[in-house]
């Protein structure tokens, strides 16, 4: 019995695959005819010093994501001695010794858990032919969804005129201190979705394809679409106060103030996701992002800083209000 033959049996009974965003680690969600519950495989020879304080992450996690604390973990390991310190957590574990193809179930844990057993007992299901494992990837999100209208809109300003003229972009929706103070709100919303050329609106969406993508899974689409939408126009905000201060009318448009905000709130959700392995891939995304975005928090002709660090600092307090320690999960 290997992972694949166990991931097979448990999708013939129903189960569906969802990646955790953890390397190896996959869990199933129960078939509709059954209480709800979760298998979560971990399929990696994992050091396992370190593995107890992952469980235990990757449970609090899973758990509210799902709605359910109704999970059994199912370690695929070649040392199963060493692999008996994850016992140590108090979780349902039980663990499978790939060098005897043996399950192992100790004292203390469930000699079945909805009838899951039988799966892991039986071997392979018959091969007529090999299937891969369905794992569900998420095309219809938010972030593709913004990318789109992004692209969208600014062909259609392409067509019509001349983004890069300052006197277009504030006809058709760009924001400027003499406009708000007239009451024109609403270009604090317009702007976000406006951008000067293709280079402009290319390098916004490249981390924005990065970055969200990576936060959507982490705390849910509809949080996620809240803080880019709050981190916008928060930035908007932020910036035309400086310039009304600083006496300059300066016509603004972009997406960065919302995407530094989602770098913001994903700094968040490194800070109470201390100790997975995923850290250092979230930190490249960070570090890949704020690079690609042109140094943007340092000052530059045709970039307003003012709106880069409001974004920042207000997809920071976002996360840090909606996303609790124990309340990242995901919403469907």
């Amino acid at each position: 019995m290997t992972a694949n033959d166990f991931y097979s049996n448990l999708i013939s009974r129903g189960y569906v695959g969802n990646p955790t965003g953890v390397p190896g680690v996959y869990a199933f969600q129960s078939p509709l005819n059954y209480e709800r519950h979760l298998i979560v495989t971990l399929t990696e020879d994992y050091d396992f010093m370190g593995v107890q304080m992952d469980m235990e992450v990757i449970f609090r996690d899973i758990s509210y994501r799902f709605a359910t604390d109704k999970i059994l973990f199912v370690l695929f390991t070649n040392d199963s001695m060493n692999a008996r310190v994850v016992l140590n957590t108090g979780l349902l574990c039980w663990i499978y010794n790939t060098k005897e193809s043996r399950l192992e179930v100790y004292q203390g844990q469930p000699i079945d858990f909805y009838n899951v057993r039988m799966l892991i007992s039986q071997g392979a299901p018959t091969k007529k032919k090999k299937e891969p494992v369905k794992i569900k990837h998420k095309i219809l999100n938010f972030t593709n969804l913004l990318i789109l209208i992004n692209v969208l809109i600014h062909i259609v300003l392409e067509a019509v005129g001349d983004p890069s003229d300052a006197e277009f972009l504030l006809e058709n929706g760009g924001v400027c201190v003499e406009n708000i103070l007239h009451g024109e709100v609403y270009r604090f919303f317009t702007s976000m979705f406006m951008h000067a050329d293709y280079s402009h609106l290319a390098g916004n969406m490249f981390v924005l394809f990065l970055a969200g993508r990576n936060l959507e899974n982490m705390i849910g689409r509809w949080k996620f679409f809240v803080i880019y939408m709050v981190s916008g126009l928060g930035a908007g905000v932020i910036s035309m106060l400086y310039y009304l201060l600083a006496r300059q009318n300066v016509v603004c448009v972009g997406a960065s103030g919302a995407i530094y905000g989602i770098v913001g709130a994903m700094i968040w959700a490194l800070i109470i996701h201390a100790g997975k392995r995923r850290k250092f891939v979230l930190w490249q995304v960070i570090v890949g992002g704020a690079l690609s975005l042109g140094q943007g928090f340092l000052p530059q002709e045709g970039v307003s800083v003012s709106a880069h660090i409001g974004g920042f600092i207000v997809g920071f307090l976002m996360a840090l209000i909606m996303c609790r320690k124990r309340g990242i999960k995901d919403e469907d």
